[in-house]
C-alpha cells in the first residue's frame, strides 16, 4: 500500500499539512466510520444493546492486537489510554521501603510522575541511569546498576518524545537476564513508526498508544503483559469484569484483562479494531523507510536554515526531528504554522523533565511526519518555519 493510497483514506488530508504525528496522527475514514456507526447504533437501540450486538467484533480486537504486537490474546490489555495501559500494571508492582526504580533520563513525564508519586508513598526510591555520550540511556552504567539487588523494577521510554533518541529497548532487555527485576517498556512513539518483535524485548510491559503512529482513535491504547507478570501480580483494584462474582466470591480473571474495567467507550474500542486491521495490511518496514527519508529531509533544511539548532538525535533512526531557534520561543513558531495550517508541536519539560532539565530546554519544537506525509509538505513546513524565525 503506497503513500498515495493512506492519504487517499484519510478525510480533508489536503486541506492541511499535519507534521504533529507525534502528539496525535490523523485516522482513516474507515475508522471515523466504525465510530460513527457505532454511535448511531447506540442511538438507534441502547448503549447496552449496542454493545451486544457488536461482542463478536469487541472480542477481536485482543487478537488484532496480538497479531500486531505479538503474543497471545490472553496477554493483552485494552485502556482508554496508554497512561491507565502504564500505570494499571505499575500500580500492581509492590513496591516497598528500599526497593529501588531504575528509570532513564528520557523516561515519559506522565511515568515519572507516576513513579515519583508512588515512591514517595511507599518508601521505595527511583535512580536515575545517565545518557551516554550519544544521548540514549548508558548501558554500562545500567549494567553496573542492575547488580543493586534492591532494584525491583526497571523503566525504559523507547523513543524520547522530546530528542526522537532510541533507547536500545532490545540491549536493555538482554542485561534484564541477569535479574529477577521487571523490565516496562513505553513504546508510545515507537510501535507503529517501525516494526516490533515482542520477543526481541524481553520485557514485562510493552504499553502503546493508539493515536499516535498507529493512526487509532483518541481515548484508546493497549499493552502487552508477560506471562511472569500475569502469574505473579494482582491488580490494586478491581471490579466485577476483572474478578467476576462466583461460588459466593469473586474471582480474578487469568488473562491480561484483570487490569480492565468493565466499563468501556465501545465505539472508540471499534475504531481502534478498524485501525489495526489497516496496519496490519501495510508493510511497516516500507512505511518506516518513508517516515526516516522524511525526517532526515526536515533535519537537512533545518539544519541549513539560519538561527536554527536540530537538537541531538540518532539521525535516521526515527521520524521524531526536534529544534530550537535563537531568540524564538518555541510556541511562537507552532502558532505561526497554524496561521499557515501546517500542525507541528512545542512541547515543553512536562513530557521529558529529567532529558530537557539536564540540557536547559524549557521548550523545544517537533516536527514529526508519518508515511502518508510528502517531500513537498516538509518543504512547506520549513519554509514556514524559516518565515517564523525571521518574522
Amino acid at each position: 500500500m503506497s503513500t498515495n493510497t493512506m492519504r487517499q483514506g484519510i478525510p480533508h488530508v489536503d486541506d492541511f499539512i499535519h507534521l504533529n504525528n507525534a502528539a496525535g496522527s490523523l485516522a482513516d475514514q474507515r475508522v471515523h466510520d466504525a465510530i460513527k456507526a457505532h454511535l448511531e447504533l447506540e442511538a438507534r437501540s441502547g448503549s447496552t444493546e449496542a454493545m451486544n450486538a457488536v461482542s463478536s467484533k469487541l472480542e477481536q480486537l485482543y487478537s488484532a492486537v496480538a497479531a500486531f504486537v505479538g503474543g497471545t490474546a490472553d496477554q493483552m490489555l485494552v485502556a482508554d489510554s496508554h497512561t491507565n495501559a502504564w500505570q494499571r500494571p505499575f500500580l500492581a508492582v509492590d513496591l516497598k521501603p528500599g526497593d529501588v526504580v531504575l528509570v532513564g533520563s528520557s523516561e515519559w513525564g506522565g511515568n515519572l510522575s507516576m513513579i515519583h508519586h508512588t515512591c514517595r508513598r511507599t518508601g521505595a526510591s527511583y535512580k536515575v541511569v545517565p545518557d551516554d555520550a550519544s544521548g540514549r540511556m548508558d548501558l554500562r552504567t545500567f549494567e553496573s546498576a542492575l547488580k543493586d539487588k534492591r532494584v525491583k523494577l526497571v523503566c525504559t521510554t523507547w523513543v524520547a518524545a522530546t530528542s526522537g533518541q532510541v533507547n536500545p529497548v532490545e540491549e536493555i532487555g538482554e542485561l534484564m537476564r541477569q535479574t529477577e527485576a521487571l523490565h516496562f517498556v513505553d513504546g508510545a512513539q515507537a510501535i507503529g513508526q517501525f516494526p516490533v518483535d515482542i520477543r526481541n524485548l524481553n520485557c514485562d510491559l510493552l504499553t502503546v498508544s493508539a493515536r499516535k503512529f498507529v493512526r487509532g482513535p483518541r481515548g484508546t491504547g493497549f499493552a502487552w503483559i508477560s506471562k511472569r507478570f500475569l502469574n505473579e501480580y494482582k491488580p490494586l483494584g478491581v471490579d466485577q469484569f476483572a474478578a467476576p462474582w462466583e461460588n459466593d466470591a469473586p474471582h480474578l480473571r487469568g488473562d491480561a484483562r484483570r487490569f480492565e474495567t468493565g466499563e468501556s467507550n465501545y465505539a472508540a474500542r471499534l475504531g481502534l479494531l478498524s485501525a489495526l486491521e489497516l496496519i496490519l495490511t501495510r508493510d511497516i518496514s516500507a512505511d518506516f523507510t518513508v517516515i526516516k527519508e522524511l525526517a532526515a529531509q526536515a533535519r537537512a533544511r533545518l539544519s541549513s536554515t539560519e538561527g536554527i539548532t536540530v537538537l541531538e538525535g540518532n539521525e535516521g533512526s526515527c521520524g521524531l526531528v526536534t529544534f530550537l531557534a535563537d531568540g524564538v520561543a518555541p510556541a511562537k513558531i507552532a502558532a505561526d504554522l497554524r496561521q499557515s495550517r501546517i500542525n507541528i508541536s512545542a512541547p515543553t519539560t512536562r513530557y521529558g523533565p529529567l532529558y530537557m532539565a539536564a540540557r536547559g530546554w524549557n521548550a523545544i519544537n517537533r516536527l514529526s511526519p508519518h508515511a502518508f506525509n510528502t517531500a513537498d509538505e516538509i518543504d512547506k513546513a520549513c519554509d514556514a518555519i524559516a518565515t517564523s524565525v525571521k518574522s
